[in-house]
């Protein structure tokens, strides 16, 4: 899926940093200011030439140094089923019904196999190695559109999700979302949360050859949003999403969601039960040692 513009940071921001004295000034006391106004004739002051006796601690135009926005950002990568959307149930249950309508028997178990993975790979694991691409098309198409069904009638969004990206929007990190699932389960959840205006950059399940716990979603957002993969932490509630993360060069953070236990997320570089609370420096302090 293509990278989502959005506002960056304005390139015109800066600080000055300027010298206290300049060399080849002397302490003498100034001379008699010129009784005529010199600058409008085109004298001393008209250049923007320092005027002999100014103070020591006036700056020069050559000690004004520019120093531009952050150009090597950081970006948080958001998973979406299990981190901004607490989707557990609506998923199961969808899966569920679809099984049965297929006559095919489908278990919790088996829906807990499929973490991670794309809808295309579940299929096949679990409904069918010999279906048909345009088979599995159809049931994912008809499953998915079930699943929104579910989430439209009350959105189970994850506390402190989108307060957590204001923050770090606010702090100039980049937000982009990175999630297994159909790109448009992600869409759903960018607008019912009101998250455009923050994001950097999308991928959805579509938009790979293979799923977690390949590391190609991760780079390829990263590359999307013109972020090196060492300036990125991922926000993975997965064992495989923390095994893609960590493949791919970037710092974890791992989420205990509905589904999962702490033993599933012991590679990551930090695990939490909530995301109320964290703040952009508790995600920067998990970027990968140069």
């Amino acid at each position: 899926m293509a990278t989502t513009p959005t506002g960056s940071p304005d390139d015109k921001t800066g600080q000055l940093a300027t010298s206290t004295a300049r060399p080849g000034r002397n302490s003498s006391p100034p001379p008699e200011a010129p009784k005529d106004d010199e600058s409008k004739k085109g004298g001393p002051g008209s250049s923007g030439a320092p005027i002999e006796g100014e103070p020591d601690d006036t700056p020069s135009p050559a000690t004004v140094v520019y120093n531009p926005p952050d150009v090597d950002p950081v970006c948080v990568v958001w998973d979406v089923d299990g981190v901004l959307v607490d989707s557990y149930a609506p998923h199961l249950k969808s899966w569920q019904q679809t099984a049965e309508k297929l006559g095919v028997s489908y278990t919790e178990e088996d829906f807990l196999s499929g973490f991670g993975k794309t809808s295309r790979e579940h299929l096949k694991e679990n409904f069918g190695a010999s279906m048909s691409d345009e088979q599995i098309e159809e049931i994912e198409s008809e499953k998915e559109a079930l699943y929104r069904e579910m989430v439209m009638e009350e959105f189970p969004a994850m506390p402190g999700a989108r307060e957590l990206i204001q923050a770090l929007k606010g702090a100039d990190f980049k937000i982009a979302l990175a999630t297994s699932g159909p790109a448009a389960n992600l869409m759903l959840a960018v607008r019912l949360m009101k998250l455009q205006p923050f994001l950097s950059g999308v991928i959805s399940g579509g938009d790979v050859a293979k799923g977690k716990p390949d590391p190609e979603i991760f780079l390829k957002v990263a590359k999307n949003c013109g972020v090196k993969p060492g300036r990125c932490v991922v926000i993975e509630d997965s064992k495989f999403g923390v095994q893609a993360a960590k493949a791919a060069g970037m710092g974890v953070l791992g989420l205990l969601s509905t589904g999962h236990d702490a033993s599933e997320l012991t590679e990551a570089d930090r695990v939490v039960e909530s995301l109320e609370g964290l703040a952009a420096d508790d995600l920067r302090a998990l970027l990968p040692k140069a």
